[in-house]
């Protein structure tokens, strides 16, 4: 992976790209402004150039961008020759998994123990959570990015592959949307550019990832936690997941199941 698709460098030239954006300020109109050639600004805003700490700071404000996002961008701008960065920001400014994903040719999601985000219904509208300012805020964010995501699976030109533990499954019959859940999962699992393997999770098992290739080389991985997400691009890491995957993939066919016939027996067993 070229040096330049750091987590770090990815997030920063998006940052600053929405930034312009939401200015509504064009891309020549701000490089006069800075004192720099637009195919250099160009470049910063591709992630292909790895821009200075004082680029960056003088293109946030030119950009008159508030305190709060100056301060948060700047930091991980600091990180920028990082190959694995820890997104522990309460409310991110930048969705990583989707920028990731654009990048991408196929997407390998392993969820052991519940459905991925992408294959999960949307929340009622009105659904009432006792939660803090902050968790709120970052509820929200996420449920936009998981929109995003969605938008860009639709678009088509990228294949998913989603493996998902058994145990995810019989979690997610016994919870209280359990039934449009696993709707879901039948509707997805009809797809053309959707593939869904069960693969029999265990208390050894992986811990959940989302692997991102573009052609035969994987080109980032993604680990979420209850409150960050780690981005790694180190080649050791790559070729971890791209084996741990391989590994997945491969007891998934040693028994296929369907995701159409597992449902089945699972909702047989149940009634």
């Amino acid at each position: 992976m070229n040096a330049t698709r750091k987590p770090a460098v990815l997030a920063v030239s998006v940052g600053l790209r929405d930034a312009r954006e939401r200015r509504k300020m064009g891309l020549r109109e701000l490089a006069r402004l800075l004192g720099i050639s637009a195919q250099k600004l160009s470049n910063v805003e591709l992630g292909t150039n790895v821009p200075e700490d004082t680029l960056v700071a003088q293109i946030l404000g030119c950009l008159r961008v508030s305190r709060a996002e100056f301060e948060q961008v700047m930091k991980i701008a600091k990180q920028l020759d990082v190959p694995n960065f820890v997104d522990h920001t309460a409310s991110p400014l930048i969705d990583l998994l989707w920028t990731y994903e654009q990048l991408s040719s196929r997407i390998v999601e392993w969820a052991p123990f519940c459905i991925p985000d992408l294959l999960l219904p949307p929340p009622p509208p009105t659904a009432a959570r006792d939660e803090t300012a902050e968790q709120s805020e970052r509820h929200d964010q996420e449920l936009f990015q998981r929109q995003c995501r969605r938008q860009t699976m639709e678009q088509g030109g990228r294949r998913y592959v989603f493996l998902i533990g058994d145990e995810a499954l019989r979690m997610a019959r016994d919870e209280p949307d359990g039934a449009e859940q696993i709707r879901q999962l039948r509707e997805a699992g009809r797809r053309l550019d959707v593939t869904i393997h069960i693969v029999k999770s265990g208390p050894d098992s992986a811990a959940a990832f989302t692997l991102f290739e573009d052609g035969p080389r994987p080109i980032a991985v993604a680990l979420k936690h209850s409150h960050c997400t780690t981005y790694g691009t180190d080649k050791d890491v790559l070729n971890k997941y791209h084996d741990t995957t391989r590994a997945l993939l491969g007891r998934a066919f040693a028994k296929p199941v369907t995701i159409e016939a597992w449902l089945d027996s699972l909702q047989a067993r149940a009634s």
